[in-house]
């Protein structure tokens, strides 16, 4: 479950960085990759990288 849950967390974090650069390419690429980071990291590694993520994006 902590798998499942932390590829969660990495695809909407993907997804995130790629909605940034507005292109769709990168956008699914970094959603995909993401995930697979997420799941091997699990769900409360991925939930601060995720957020880690996130602030960076948003606040600079």
């Amino acid at each position: 479950m902590s798998r499942i849950l932390g590829g969660l967390c990495g695809l909407v974090s993907g997804f995130a960085c790629g909605a940034r650069v507005d292109d769709e390419f990168l956008t699914i690429s970094f959603g995909v990759m993401g995930a697979f980071i997420g799941m091997n990291l699990g769900f409360v590694r991925s939930l601060v990288l995720g957020i880690l993520v996130f602030l960076l994006l948003y606040l600079f």
